[in-house]
């Protein structure tokens, strides 16, 4: 009667501390597995305050995929390797899983030569993104200068002006191009200075160097401002 009352006062979950690393185990999931050295630590007979913890000496890592074979039948462990097959197997044989299935339990990437883990094959995507998208922003400055260079030897041979202005709100062709490639760069920030130097190369074998360079905003569209110098010419 004793034991039929302390069940009956039992939580719905156990609470168990395994090496430090704390989990909370449903008793449902502890009763399919009564045989288990689980089950029993649990049970009215060896648990006299359901409400306090059950410390278990043992790694709090490895116990995560004891509960995923508890609750699945079969455990997928990861390939970086830190929880092997055979670990997993001793750990399942301590807690009373005498039958246990090696089959069942498969390594993560075991099918390629050499796995990878899912978060090494992320940040290898991520950092050859990255080196694409700087290769990316390179060569669009320097599209962008060549255009802006172009536009700017073309301005003055047509008007004779050293200070050139190209607007979006402009029909004309130079205009529209100067104003689509300062946007395609993404030049409102800390690339201006790259551009500068960039444009500057491509001036040089003109004769020109730009004196000053602004992007401003006229009814919402970009503007470029530049001011030319002469220079000795390079291009022959």
């Amino acid at each position: 009667m004793a034991s039929e009352s302390r069940e009956e006062g039992l939580s719905l979950t156990v609470r168990f501390n395994v090496g430090g690393t704390k989990y909370e185990v449903s008793r449902s999931l502890l009763s399919q597995h009564q045989d288990t050295v689980l089950a029993r630590m649990a049970s009215a007979t060896w648990q006299r305050n359901p409400h306090i913890e059950i410390f278990v000496e043992r790694d709090g890592g490895r116990f995560k995929f004891v509960l995923d074979y508890m609750r699945d039948g079969q455990v997928i462990l990861p390939a970086s390797g830190q929880v092997s097959k055979e670990s997993l197997l001793n750990e399942l044989m301590y807690f009373g899983f005498d039958t246990a299935d090696p089959s069942r339990i498969k390594v993560e990437f075991a099918h390629l030569e050499e796995p990878m883990p899912m978060s090494r094959i992320t940040a290898d995507h991520i950092e050859k993104m990255q080196e694409l998208y700087n290769k990316r922003d390179k060569l669009d400055i320097e599209i962008s200068a060549n255009i802006v260079a172009h536009a700017c030897c073309v301005r003055y041979t047509t008007t004779g002006n050293l200070n050139v202005i190209f607007s979006a709100v402009s029909d004309d062709h130079l205009d529209l191009e100067v104003s689509d490639a300062v946007e395609c760069a993404n030049l409102f920030n800390d690339a201006q200075e790259t551009l500068i130097a960039a444009l500057n190369r491509v001036l040089a074998k003109y004769g020109f160097r730009a004196a000053e360079f602004q992007i401003s905003h006229r009814k919402g569209e970009p503007e470029v401002r530049v001011d030319l110098s002469k220079h000795v010419c390079l291009l022959l």
